[in-house]
């Protein structure tokens, strides 16, 4: 009987010990695959927001072109509002149509910050193509400030049809 007490007793320290090596193992390759000693955080380079249904409804995350961002979108997977860090590393900040067609746009650059609102349906939706603005408000970093008006076939070089100051 003492025997047994004996091995009951050892066998338990053993499973004891093998279950803390397992579990320290465990929990330091878990910190070395998320590349951090502190067990609240959680690194990773794209994450995917979806709701119930398993549709995409926001991602936070790198795009093909290198910018890092935050994403939203509709019911229907439709892009609706994107803030990100541009690739020259100014903030901008898009709120987009459901057809993908940015509306409005704010920026901080090295020129200043500015607001546009842009009206042409079915152009800009790409990351490459230019929305055409219809009303731009900027305040330069020399202070200047202006605020223009312009037709539907405005570009970045074509001047306004009224401007303010």
């Amino acid at each position: 009987m003492h025997r047994t007490v004996g091995l009951a007793i050892v066998a338990s320290v053993v499973v004891s010990i093998l279950s803390t090596l397992f579990i320290t193992t465990l929990m330091n390759s878990s910190r070395a695959i998320a590349g951090s000693d502190d067990p609240m955080v959680i690194q990773a380079q794209r994450f995917v927001l979806q709701d119930s249904a398993g549709a995409t409804r926001a991602i936070l995350g790198l795009d093909s072109a290198g910018r890092p961002g935050l994403t939203m979108m509709n019911s229907d997977g439709k892009d609706r509002v994107q803030l990100r860090l541009e690739t020259d590393g100014h903030p901008s900040f898009h709120l987009l149509d459901p057809d993908g067609t940015r509306r409005v746009a704010i920026s901080v650059n090295s020129a200043g910050d500015s607001i546009m609102l842009l009206r042409e349906p079915g152009v800009g939706s790409g990351e490459t193509q230019f929305a055409p603005f219809r009303t731009r408000f900027v305040v330069r970093n020399n202070g200047a400030t202006s605020l223009g008006v312009f037709d539907s076939g405005a570009r970045p070089t074509t001047p306004p049809i009224w401007t303010a100051p």
